[in-house]
């Protein structure tokens, strides 16, 4: 086709101002070429077959580039396919139409094209009808008396003032009138519009190819993400195949993604980034190697699973040493062992200094003298090939504490008389550990000697024996006292005298407070408990009182008796207080007990 000497602005050219009365809008319509029954419907996104062996793509799909943006992926001589993307429109596999294909692609509707660059009147309303049919229009328009449409694409061809040349096909009608236009016209290689599309077309085959996205997954360790991305292809409305199509890789964001196009698996190579990864591959028709479509795999790489699991262990508060012997012991690392290896061990907090770990080995380790107590260790493993693929667990490490160990905790002795009992520690202690013996509390008077024991590394494990002398009192009354077991390094430990009054008649029973115990800190409600026991006869009432004061009253033939509900230390203020139990038999003969407890709410 001829070069265009006269440059004409595109978008102006789109008007209607050339359809005129040029016959009577009722009169038959010309015959037109058989065309419709090979295109696509205007409302499908299919190509256009225009008989020649070239597909068209629809203009549509490609509006709003510009001829500038166009040119940097598709070249110009008409027969070599567009190689990328612009303006988010996949141009790959497509070719470029010339001004003289598009030319031959226009006489198919409108013969006088081929003589004129621009051809108008009111037969051409019937041809381009034709056209628009087959081309979904890129504009249109509808208003109370009149209504129009048009397809307007870009050609890869220029005229000789190096101005690009664009198409167009349009037709309209108003109350009286009608018409359309084929025009071929040069315009600015700048200018971009909603309503102009690209003349794109690839060698028609023997039906459409479709190749659709895809997507899949694998671990660090590579293998297959995806079996075939033919498997949601198609060819002339089957399902795609290697017999009649070639499958190419077009561009992947990660060396280790590859295409097989020998089956259309997706392979991930072993210890591949972990993210997101695409791959875009072409497939072809052997046939026709420009009928071709595009798509993309998307492929994640996702870490392998570390699993750091929770751990336990204990040590002696005095000797310490290993409480575990390594915490990687349970953990894995996409199922397989955890390993210094594979794995990078790191401590993250303790809530105690003494407990700390050995992140080259594993182990948990218990200073000496460390407080006891249930101690927290929080640790991380990190795979070592992916640093920011972790998991946190912890470690509860039970640290028994140094204790002093009595041979009884609950003594009963004669008013007057003496007693004793041995003492000794649970753990070997670092340096000598001196424990001090001391009357603690209570309603009756006792002595222990000696004051204080001494245990070092060689006796910490013999019994050493205190003894204590009771004192006596001119009542009838059983009373009790507490001895006090104390050191810096272990909790204190009481030892409970329950003192038997040697001035009670042989006939009056016997009254012993079972609960609490004498010296005993308590707080809420509180169980008072006690037994009453009678050699002459049945004890029949007990009274339990708080300082003086009626408590409760169990009045019932028994030898076992309690505060119903219990004793609500709340209705008193804090500090000692004296209770009571006082136990009466079938005779009226009567015996008490009284012991001192610490309220603290």
């Amino acid at each position: 086709m001829t070069g265009f000497t006269k440059r004409t602005v595109l978008f102006a050219a789109l008007s209607f101002a050339s359809w005129g009365c040029n016959g009577d809008p009722s009169s038959p319509k010309p015959a037109t070429r058989d065309l419709r029954a090979t295109v696509a419907n205007r409302t499908a996104s299919v190509g256009v077959d225009d008989g020649d062996g070239k597909v068209w793509r629809q203009l549509v799909e490609t509006t709003g580039l510009s001829w500038t943006q166009v040119a940097e992926v598709c070249a110009l001589d008409g027969a070599t396919p567009c190689n990328g993307i612009v303006g988010g429109r996949d141009l790959r596999g497509w070719i470029w139409g010339t001004a003289d294909q598009v030319t031959m692609l226009l006489a198919h509707y409108e013969p006088a094209i081929l003589t004129s660059s621009t051809v108008s009147g009111f037969e051409q309303f019937f041809t381009a009808d034709n056209f628009l049919i087959a081309f979904r229009p890129t504009f249109s328009f509808a208003l109370t008396y009149q209504a129009g449409q048009s397809a307007s694409g870009w050609t890869s061809s220029t005229d000789t003032s190096g101005f690009p040349i664009a198409a167009s096909v349009s037709n309209g009608h108003a109350s009286v009138s009608a018409g359309g236009t084929f025009s071929l016209a040069a315009a600015s290689p700048d200018q971009v519009s909603a309503s102009v599309g690209v003349f794109l077309w690839h060698a028609a085959g023997s039906g459409p190819v479709f190749a659709a996205n895809d997507a899949g997954s694998t671990k660090r360790s590579g293998g297959t993400a995806i079996a075939s991305v033919l498997a949601n292809d198609s060819f002339a409305g089957s399902p795609a195949s290697l017999a009649s199509l070639v499958l190419s890789q077009l561009s992947s964001t990660d060396a280790g993604v590859t295409l097989d196009p020998s089956d259309g698996s997706v392979d991930v190579a072993a210890d591949a980034s972990v993210g997101v990864k695409t791959l875009d591959y072409s497939l072809c028709e052997v046939a026709a190697p420009t009928n071709c479509d595009h798509a993309t795999a998307t492929i994640t790489v996702v870490p392998y699973v570390v699993d750091a699991v929770d751990d336990a262990g204990g040590a002696m508060s005095m000797a310490g040493g290993t409480a575990i012997g390594n915490v990687l012991a349970n953990d894995r690392l996409d199922g397989a062992q955890a390993s210094s290896d594979n794995v990078v061990l790191s401590p993250v907090s303790s809530t105690s200094s003494g407990v700390t770990l050995d992140a080259t080995d594993g182990s948990v380790e218990v200073a000496p003298g460390t407080s006891g107590g249930v101690h927290t260790l929080v640790y991380r493993i990190c795979e070592t090939a992916s640093p920011s693929n972790c998991d946190l667990a912890s470690a509860k490490v039970t640290v028994a504490p140094q204790t002093i160990l009595t041979s009884g905790s609950k003594l009963t002795a004669m008013e007057g008389g003496t007693g004793s009992f041995t003492v000794r520690l649970s753990q070997q202690p670092i340096e000598s550990e001196v424990v001090s013996v001391a009357l603690f509390q209570g309603t009756a008077t006792l002595t222990p000697t000696p004051a204080t024991l001494t245990f070092t590394s060689e006796n910490w494990n013999t019994g050493a024996t205190v003894t204590f002398q009771v004192g006596s009192d001119a009542d009838r009354d059983n009373n009790a006292a507490t001895i006090a077991l104390s050191s810096p390094n272990a909790a204190t430990v009481p030892v409970v005298v329950q003192v038997v009054d040697a001035n009670q008649p042989a006939q009056s029973p016997q009254a012993m407070l079972a609960t609490p115990l004498n010296g005993q800190t308590v707080s809420g409600i509180v169980e008072v408990s006690g037994t009453g026991t009678d050699s002459n006869g049945q004890v029949v009432e007990a009274r339990f009182s708080l300082d003086g004061n009626s408590l409760f009253k169990d009045k019932r033939t028994a030898t076992t008796f309690r505060v119903a509900g219990g004793w609500n230390t709340r209705l008193v203020a804090n500090g000692w207080h004296t209770l009571e139990i006082r136990v009466t038999d079938n005779a009226g003969n009567d015996g008490r007990m009284s012991i001192k407890v610490y309220v603290s709410n």
